[in-house]
């Protein structure tokens, strides 16, 4: 399934060497209720402009009743927190803490569809 989306222009801009920055399963450290928690992030990627993506892969696909508009925005409602943890805990390391949240952008890349949708 990796493979169909790594066909599609989202999944070549993503793995792509043009930039800054791009990192394949970059462990962090995150917060949580119960404590400290390591996470490993599918994909950080630094533009040459300064614009950092932090990228987590879903293969899942929509339901059979389901569009894909409605499969995206279910999506990303269903993994907002989740990025927004990855999020704080990407700025907490040494090399990104000079980012604003500003500076962030947080996407699902749907491999299946070949997607790369922001979530906000």
């Amino acid at each position: 399934t990796l493979e169909v989306g790594r066909d599609s222009e989202a999944g070549r801009w993503i793995v792509g060497s043009h930039h800054l920055d791009n990192r394949s399963e970059f462990e962090v450290w995150t917060n949580t209720s119960g404590g400290a928690r390591r996470v490993v992030v599918d994909r950080v990627v630094r533009r040459a402009d300064g614009e950092l993506w932090i990228i987590d892969y879903k293969t899942a696909l929509p339901d059979e009743a389901e569009s894909v508009e409605e499969f995206i925005e279910r999506s990303r409602a269903q993994y907002r927190e989740q990025l927004l943890r990855y999020e704080t805990a990407v700025l907490g390391r040494s090399e990104f803490r000079e980012l604003n949240r500003e500076d962030v952008r947080r996407g699902l890349f749907l491999v299946a569809l070949g997607r790369l949708v922001s979530v906000r």
